[in-house]
């Protein structure tokens, strides 16, 4: 059984209503189109590109291979701090102290140097990352 179905008939216009007027046409000629990524706020810019191309090596792996390296400098600094406690006591740290203090700093100079696609900060926080990474070897070797 159907139902009876009324006649739509145009509305009124409401007379406690502005009378409405056609929206113009948007132009998205400026817009970016929906394949562009939009610039992140720490990526590679074009005036700063990376010194390894992304062609040769992507962003990806270059931050794995950079991150990777830090990473076993760091333990491998651990493992030497460990095994130079056991063996000689705490007196022979503080040429250990200067060495790693440069390693680490050449590290975090490489890092900043090479410009690897997101893992570009500003300046302070490669400061911050120095100063850190002193701050324990002080910690370990002194």
């Amino acid at each position: 059984m159907a139902t009876p179905t009324t006649p739509l008939r145009p509305r009124a216009p409401s007379p406690l209503l502005p009378p409405t007027t056609p929206v113009p046409a948007v132009k998205f000629a400026n817009l970016p189109s929906a394949g562009t990524v939009p610039p992140k706020r720490f990526a590679a810019s074009a005036h700063h590109p990376p010194v390894i191309s992304t062609a040769l090596v992507a962003g990806p792996e270059q931050r794995l291979y950079a991150l990777g390296a830090v990473g076993l400098v760091q333990a491998y600094k651990l493992c030497v701090a460990f095994s130079e406690f056991l063996s000689l006591g705490t007196s022979h740290f503080r040429p250990l102290f200067y060495l790693w203090v440069f390693t680490d700093l050449a590290l975090i100079a490489t890092v900043w140097r090479l410009r690897i696609p997101w893992l570009q900060f500003p300046d302070h926080w490669y400061l911050a990352l120095a100063g850190v990474l002193v701050y324990l070897d002080a910690r370990w070797f002194l």
